[in-house]
């Protein structure tokens, strides 16, 4: 739809509806059987989602995850048994708290308070393990590159301090990141 506003019909003409309008030189026509028709390229979001949850980075970070959910939802009656004991409540044996853990709450009473448990460790895991595979990859990489490259050097004048970080573990380094990385674990 075209308007011209009458204080400057000969200089623009006004493109536009009632929410907006665009004002362009007179010299600018628009022909009406051009395709004013805008093209834009919708990212597909979900193709883009998957390709992120494919990555290997994704991959480790859900396997620390489920490793640390299986190992809470499996030792949970041993921590039942062991914080009833710590704490002096029922049986001085584990097999005696088990039973009247069992005879007092059913088999369900083994897993009391593993829901908070598992909110605490499965985050805690999963930032360990994804860690603790992305510093050992980078160190690994890293030291590869040293070997072809050389060790990194530091140059002051004449002097020349080499740097071999050959002895360097990845799996230490990484193993100190990931202890670094992850929540502090409040078990005692």
């Amino acid at each position: 739809m075209t308007q011209r506003s009458p204080s400057q019909n000969n200089k623009q003409v006004v493109f536009g509806d009632v929410y907006g309008a665009v004002m362009l030189p007179k010299e600018v026509e628009l022909n009406k059987a051009q395709n004013l028709e805008l093209k834009f390229q919708v990212p597909d979001i979900g193709k883009a989602f998957q390709d992120v949850l494919n990555t290997r980075e994704v991959g480790e970070f859900l396997s620390g995850a489920l490793a640390g959910a299986m190992t809470k939802a499996v030792l949970a009656p041993l921590e039942t048994i062991r914080t009833r004991m710590v704490v002096g409540v029922g049986s001085k044996s584990i097999a005696g708290s088990f039973l009247q853990v069992i005879e007092k709450q059913g088999w369900q009473g083994l897993w009391a308070g593993n829901a908070i448990n598992m909110l605490r460790i499965v985050p805690t895991q999963a930032i360990e393990l994804g860690t603790f595979e992305w510093v050992k990859r980078a160190m690994t990489a890293t030291q590869e590159k040293w070997v072809s490259d050389g060790d990194p050097k530091l140059q002051f004048g004449d002097i020349t301090i080499s740097f071999p970080f050959s002895w360097l573990s990845p799996v230490g380094v990484a193993g100190a990141a990931a202890g670094i990385a992850g929540p502090i674990d409040c078990e005692t």
